[in-house]
């Protein structure tokens, strides 16, 4: 009979060390993979940065709102219908910081996917400091170029918006092995 070897995750090397931003955008990239988009699994982590307080406020996914079926569970995609009951990563991490009383005023925004428009505007308004993003939503979504810009302009007027630079670990799409992947 084999017998195997116990593997205590907790006394392994880790792969890197992240810093606090790398930090920030895993979580919001593993957030993500709780999406049942069929289109695009987008997440979203309202975090304090400031040195000694650094923490996780709340997150969010692109979902349906509560208690609709989810586009997988359907079987198809709602995206383009009019009525669509999906809602965006940003809007739903803001909400759950609503629901919580959550004070999210100079917290920053760390999203997998550049926001839209709507969720711009929100963000504005909601005393967010910066929005800082993995994915531009025109690379992703070509169609979408100048809405895409449209949403970053209105961002940039008001906060500081910047593409993110660091390293994440995600599966590698044909082994399914972890992997570093570089922005």
């Amino acid at each position: 009979m084999e017998t195997k070897e116990k593997i205590f995750l907790t006394s392994l090397t880790p792969l890197f060390r992240p810093t606090w931003e790398e930090l920030f955008m895993q979580e919001a990239f593993n957030i993500s993979q709780r999406s049942h988009c069929m289109e695009h699994k987008v997440g979203a982590v309202i975090a304090c940065t400031e040195k000694g307080k650094q923490s996780i406020i709340k997150d969010g996914y692109n979902g349906p709102v509560k208690d609709a079926p989810h586009c997988d569970e359907l079987g198809k995609c709602s995206r383009g219908n009019p009525k669509c009951v999906g809602s965006h990563a940003e809007i739903n991490a803001i909400g759950n910081a609503a629901s919580s009383s959550a004070n999210i005023t100079g917290a920053i925004l760390f999203v997998t996917l550049s926001p839209c428009v709507e969720c711009a505007k929100h963000v504005v308004n909601t005393g967010l400091s910066e929005v800082i993003y993995m994915e531009d939503y025109g690379d992703v979504c070509s169609p979408k170029k100048e809405e895409a810009e449209m949403a970053l302009d209105i961002i940039r007027r008001s906060k500081i918006c910047t593409k993110f630079k660091g390293r994440i670990i995600a599966p590698d799409p044909e082994t399914k092995q972890p992997k570093i992947y570089y922005f």
